[in-house]
């Protein structure tokens, strides 16, 4: 059985328990909360909505929502972890604390994924 839960060190040399994503759960984070990660930030910083991850990720909206949800699980049990991590909701405080906890940092986008939120604007 895979581990949910591992140390990680932090930008601040900090060490804490940490969810440890699968592949697919790092793809879906990029998908929704990438634009946390990049700078410059943007002006409005929010995650993507459900069909803008669904159609970055090539998979159905359904299926999006329900790796948000697993997500969502592992993140709620972390420490520190915000109240808003629950089921398949989406918020700028998650996606503000994961990008504080360096989660975003350590994911590596596919380079056919470069400017993908461009492309969603408007969406």
């Amino acid at each position: 059985m895979p581990r949910s839960f591992g140390p990680r060190q932090t930008r601040f040399g900090r060490t804490v328990t940490w969810p440890i994503f699968t592949p697919l759960e790092q793809a879906v984070l990029l998908a929704y909360y990438g634009d946390f990660a990049r700078l410059p930030r943007p002006a409005i910083l929010e995650p993507a909505s459900h069909r803008q991850a669904a159609r970055r990720l090539g998979r159905s909206t359904d299926s999006a929502r329900k790796a948000i949800e697993r997500i969502n699980e592992k993140i709620a049990r972390a420490q520190d972890a915000p109240p808003a991590a629950t089921g398949r909701q989406l918020s700028a405080e998650i996606g503000r604390w994961l990008a504080r906890a360096g989660a975003l940092d350590a994911i590596e986008p596919p380079a056919e994924d470069a400017g993908l939120s461009e492309g969603d604007q408007g969406a």
